[in-house]
Parts: C-alpha cells; structure tokens; sequence
C-alpha cells in the first residue's frame, strides 16, 4: 500500500460535546441527505454538504442500529435493544409510524431491503436470519447451523438483472451466508488465516467481502471459489472494516490501522490499495457508502464522527497507484 497525501477527507463530528463512541451505520434518504443511527444515543443523524447536523431523539434505550430506504421513501431501522423493526417517516416529520416486535431472542443489527420490498435483518446474538413482509406484518425467522455465529451485515443483490439474492457475514463462524426468499441457506466458510467477516458488497453476480484479519476478496457463489487479496502486513496488523463500489465500480474500503492510525483504501485495478489517512486518530472505521455527488461517506464509531471523500477526477488528480 503507497500513502496518498495529502487526503482528501472531509469530518464532520457528531457528538454535541458528549462523544459515546456509538456512530453506526448509514444511508442516503430520499431526501438526498446521508441520514446516521447513533446507537448508545438512541437518535439519527441528518447531514448534508452544506448545513450543520440535525439530530432526531428516539426513545431512550431503543438503540438503533440497521437503516435501509424504502422505495416509498419510509426508513427502516433495526432497534437492537428492544429486539424490534421499526419503520419511520421523515416527512412531513420525524416519527416512528410502527414497530415490528420478534418473537425470540435476536438483537437485530443489519438491515436491507430487497428488490421485493420485503425487510431483511441479523439477529446478531441469536443466531438467526429475518424476514419481514410490509405488506402484511408477517415476520418470519431462520435460525442459522451455528447459533453463535453472530450474523451482522446483510446485502442484497440490487441489480435489476441479478439474482436478487442476499448475502450476509457470519462475525465468528467465519463464513458467508446467502438466504433465498423460502429462506434456504447457504454457507461458505472462509479459506484458512482469514476470520472474522464484517462487510459484503454484490457487483456482477460476484460477492465482495471484507475480513477483520486484514483481507478483502471476491467469492463466486456459483462455485464457492474465494479470491483473496491481504493487506500488507504491519505491526500491530491492520484489520479491515467494511467496503463499497463507488458509481464508477471503483472498490473502496476502511483500515484500521496500527496505533490507531485509520485509512480510507481505494482498490484500483491491479488490486492495488491506495491509502487516504484519515485525519481523526484511534477513530474505529465501521461503515462505508456511496453517497452524494461521487462521494463516498463513512462512519468513525469511536469518534462519533462521520467522513466524506469525493471520487471525482479533480479530487484525486495525481494520486496514482503504488
């Protein structure tokens, strides 16, 4: 990995003078805003380009976790605490509409919606897969082979052409996961020195993931081959956050590096990393999407802090791979 400098990274902290450490996921509403879930808050977060934060208080002790955007424009969130779904208005204002409680013990992290409009969650300590159906309220629950796997980051295949098929990290069974709508399950064990799976991103039919161990690579469920690409080792090792393509199929990931020294890492086509520092230090990478204006957005969890890069030609002019 070659350092690119000087970086291109923008902050913008939200932790109102009292950072918990507990800036989790996010996604791009239809408002065009990057909306954040701030767990041990229990609120979200709005921002944009140009105006301060705007912050929106759920109830106390309801840690919100999981986000997705419907396609009629309601947020859906994972309430980790209170082992519930809930699905929200922004518009005309702020307000949970309904809340989904499930009936075993799961503590939903993840969330994704699929192409059919149905709501998909982890149940980080319960072992199992959920389904929801809007439509009807109809939840169903698939317990996964290892009941102590600690399913987190669920995806779905959202190209019109694809499968439509969805795929999750299973934290300590170190495996990736694919559920079909009739909640058939799939495994694939991850190939010996890697471990611990936190993000998968779907190109093409292909299933790019991350490892904590310090690896990203590409599975191909069609023959459950891996193709693994490591980190270049430091020391302490660097360990691996989550990933996104950006609108250009440019793969983007977050390290956390040694001594809490952080990175954006952008893959170019030689599976080369070129390392973009993240000014915050001991900040906890956790999170990346493809947001507004080519930018790439990303949470620092331990800093409550919330990053952007832009991709554009002009931003990187005269970054060049290592």
């Amino acid at each position: 990995m070659s350092p690119a400098a000087p970086s291109p990274i923008h902050e913008i902290q939200i932790g109102e003078g009292f950072p918990l450490g507990s800036t989790h996921e996010l996604a791009v509403g239809p408002d065009g805003a990057v909306w954040v879930t701030q767990q041990d808050q229990s609120r979200l977060v709005r921002i944009t380009f140009d105006s301060e934060p705007s912050y929106f208080p759920l109830a106390p002790g309801l840690g919100p976790h999981g986000l997705a955007f419907a396609a009629g424009g309601h947020m859906w969130l994972t309430l980790q605490f209170v082992n519930e779904i809930a699905q929200v208005a922004i518009e005309p204002k702020f307000e949970i509409l309904q809340t989904y409680p499930i009936r075993v013990p799961a503590a939903p992290h993840g969330l994704t919606i699929a192409n059919d409009g149905s709501v998909w969650w982890t149940g980080k300590y319960g072992g199992v897969i959920g389904r929801l159906d809007p439509s009807s309220g109809d939840m169903q629950i698939f317990p996964l082979p290892d009941r102590y796997s600690q399913p987190i980051y669920i995806r779905h295949d959202v190209d019109p052409q694809g499968s439509g098929a969805i795929y999750f990290t299973e934290l300590t069974h170190n495996a990736i996961g694919s559920i079909t709508a009739d909640g058939t399950i799939t495994e694939y064990q991850l190939p010996p020195g890697l471990s611990r799976p936190i993000a998968v991103a779907i190109r093409d039919g292909q299933v790019w993931f991350t490892a904590e161990s310090g690896h990203f690579g590409v599975l191909d469920p069609s023959s459950g081959r891996f193709n693994v690409f490591p980190i270049p080792t430091s020391n302490p090792p660097s360990e691996l956050a989550s990933l996104a393509f950006d609108a250009n199929g440019t793969l983007w990931l977050e390290i956390n590096g040694p001594n809490g020294a952080c990175a954006i890492g952008r893959v170019d086509s030689g599976m080369n990393v070129i390392l973009f520092p993240v000014p915050t230090p001991k900040t906890m990478l956790h999170r990346i999407i493809l947001g507004p204006k080519q930018s790439m957005w990303f949470t620092e969890m331990a800093t409550d802090t919330v990053g952007w890069i832009s991709t554009s030609p002009e931003a990187l002019a005269g970054v060049s791979a290592g």
